[in-house]
């Protein structure tokens, strides 16, 4: 709870003022990483590579990437908060894997911290989906992908019978927005990483499927209200 607090608080500031540069946002939520770090202490320790996990035996190393692994991941989660829904539907899908998976590996703490910040995800959700009267907002996204992040890293440390790429496999929606997002904006588009387009994935759904289908929708339910000419 500590540590997520830099990352809740520096996203409610922006969700507040809107005055919060995408990378102020970056370094406290990378202090909250560093937090975690040096007070659990979890850091990522193997990735099963040759060479890399020799690498990663130093502390300083691995520390680094972990602080790198949670400061995406959390603002992966404010990437793909687009829809009304989503982002909180992926973390309690998300925080429900992490806790089978603690369960089977009799870990109840980390069982617990996943059931607890579900539960709480959940109650937002059943406001927020479908018409959105009230809105994750930026601290309300990093803070689930910092929980997410921090959860997943300390499991795979406490737990070597667990496979580091766990942590990637249960997160891949949310890192592949953001790899792609990042190749889209900086390398096909040469625009600042920190500049929103309408182009992810979820947005692409909504108007390619589900808008042409709503629109669709209102102009049969217009037709059948206009009367008919005629014999």
């Amino acid at each position: 709870m500590v540590c997520a607090i830099p990352t809740f608080a520096v996203g409610l500031t922006e969700d507040l003022t809107k005055k919060i540069s995408v990378r102020l946002r970056l370094v406290f939520t990378a202090i909250s990483a560093a937090m975690l770090v040096y007070l659990m202490p979890a850091y990522i320790t193997r990735l099963d590579i040759p060479y890399v996990n020799l690498i990663l035996t130093f502390s300083i190393t691995g520390g680094a990437l972990t602080v790198f692994a949670i400061t995406g991941l959390a603002n992966a989660y404010n990437i793909i908060d687009g829809f009304n829904g989503l982002a909180s539907m992926v973390g309690i899908i998300t925080l429900l894997a992490i806790a089978y998976v603690s369960f089977v590996v009799a870990d109840s703490q980390i069982m617990y911290l996943s059931l607890i910040m579900a539960a709480a995800i959940l109650g937002f959700f059943i406001w927020n989906y479908p018409r959105g009267p009230i809105f994750l907002g930026d601290g309300g996204a990093y803070l689930t992908g910092f929980w997410i992040a921090s959860l997943s890293v300390i499991l795979t440390y406490r737990h070597r019978e667990i496979s580091p790429w766990f942590a990637l496999l249960i997160n891949g929606y949310p890192i592949v927005e953001t790899l792609f997002t990042i190749y889209r904006r900086k390398i096909r588009q040469g625009k600042s990483l920190g500049q929103p387009d309408g182009i992810h994935f979820h947005t692409l759904i909504y108007r390619r499927i589900l808008l042409p289908h709503h629109c669709q929708g209102i102009f049969s339910a217009n037709a059948k209200q206009r009367p008919i000419f005629g014999s």
